[in-house]
Order: structure tokens, then sequence, then C-alpha cells
């Protein structure tokens, strides 16, 4: 099977385009909440009950040796996927 640089050049900036989306949907998303959220401060004061941290933990916490960006990679390499077999299956069909 032969592949159409074009198509695959297409699909690389359609998932691109997608994440960039989610990412800036997920930051606008937060600065609106971020702006509307008015505390109570007098009953945040009320309940006089406070559970604090009995215990202190030292150590080292891992950030996940690589396994979040092996996921991202491979979230886009599915999305480029998927949308190349899409748009070759559009292509097929219309041409029939």
């Amino acid at each position: 099977m032969k592949v159409n640089k074009r198509w695959l050049a297409e699909a690389i900036v359609a998932a691109l385009l997608a994440i960039v989306l989610l990412i800036g949907g997920s930051i606008v998303s937060g600065m609106y909440l971020t702006t509307q959220h008015v505390p109570d401060i007098m009953e945040s004061y009320s309940n006089n009950v406070y559970t604090l941290q009995s215990q202190v933990s030292f150590g080292v916490i891992s950030p996940g040796k690589g396994t979040t960006t092996l996921l991202g990679v491979g979230v886009f390499l599915f999305v480029v996927g998927v949308y190349y077999v899409v748009r070759v299956g559009v292509n097929r069909r219309v041409r029939k």
C-alpha cells in the first residue's frame, strides 16, 4: 500500500490541532472557573474541626518514569492513524 504524503501531513496537522484545542479548552475552562469562584469566608471558618496531617513522609516521588510521555505519544499516533484511515476510506468511497 502506497502512503499518500499529503494526507499523512494533513493527519499530523489535524492531530496537533486537536491536541492544542483540547489543552487550550482546558486552560480557558480553568481560567473561567477560577475567576467565577468566590469562596464564602465565614462558612469556611464556622466549623472548628480541623483535621491536620499527623505523619510526615520523606522520600522521592517518582514522576512516572516517562509513562505519561509514552501515553501521550501513543494517543497522538493513534489519532494520526485514525484520521489517515478515515481520509483514505472517504477518498475511496467518493471515487467509486
